[in-house]
């Protein structure tokens, strides 16, 4: 977990004790998203699948330490390839901006 300075969580990290399904980690992740959050997008790569929420009241709780109110969460599996029925890191973090599924896993 790290924090901003001013006390919000902005990347978070969940690691379930047994690989999840991605549907049950989606849910997971999704508690954390205010309800009018919106997918940008779901991607699925080689060794991870990377989803973008964005919620404007995120935003709007989180000022300057997220002004566009942008999530993304990524999922990756145990070894080197995603397992889409055995997610074992759930990997939440504010600081990245729209087009971020580009990077590597």
């Amino acid at each position: 977990m790290r924090c901003s300075t001013t006390g919000y969580v902005i990347v978070e990290e969940i690691r379930p004790v047994f690989g999840s399904p991605a549907g049950q980690a989606v849910r997971v992740a999704l508690t954390d998203i205010p309800t009018d959050g919106q997918k940008v997008y779901d991607h699925v790569h080689a060794r991870c699948r990377l989803l973008q929420y964005i919620s404007r009241e995120l935003a709007r709780q989180l000022g300057a330490d997220d002004p566009d109110g942008r999530v993304d969460i990524m999922f990756q599996s145990d070894g080197n390839a995603y397992n889409s029925a055995s997610v074992k890191l759930i990997r939440m973090d504010l600081l990245d901006a729209l087009g971020s599924d580009t990077r590597p896993c």
